[in-house]
Parts: structure tokens; sequence; C-alpha cells
């Protein structure tokens, strides 16, 4: 029986979950507005990459098949 979540599926999931809560914490006043907008940007492209990954059908590493 195929695991369903993995060690690289929990760590891309983890990197998504962070980058949607930098995209949330960036529309606070914890980020100075200077730099708002650039952690907008790398939080949406970190989530957009990591869920990609996260949730592919590719063999992890240690996959022997």
């Amino acid at each position: 029986m195929k695991p369903i979540f993995t060690r690289d599926n929990l760590i891309w999931g983890f990197a998504f979950f962070a980058s949607v809560l930098m995209f949330v914490v960036s529309h606070t006043m914890l980020i100075p507005d200077a730099y708002a907008h650039t952690a907008q940007d790398i939080a949406a492209v970190a989530a957009f990459i990591s869920g990609k990954l996260g949730w592919s059908y590719l063999p992890a590493s240690g996959d022997q098949r």
C-alpha cells in the first residue's frame, strides 16, 4: 500500500502553508509598506511552486519502483 503522506509531501505542504501565511501577514502592518508588495509576490510564487510539487505524482528520491 502506497503511503498518502511522504516526507517530501509534508515538507512541500509545510512550505505551501508557510507561503500562504506570509501572504496573509503581508496584508497586515507586521511587514513595512515598502516591502509588502515584494513579500506578496514571493509568497504567491512560493505557494504555487510548493503546491504543485507537494502533490505531484512523481516518485520521491527514496522510492523503489
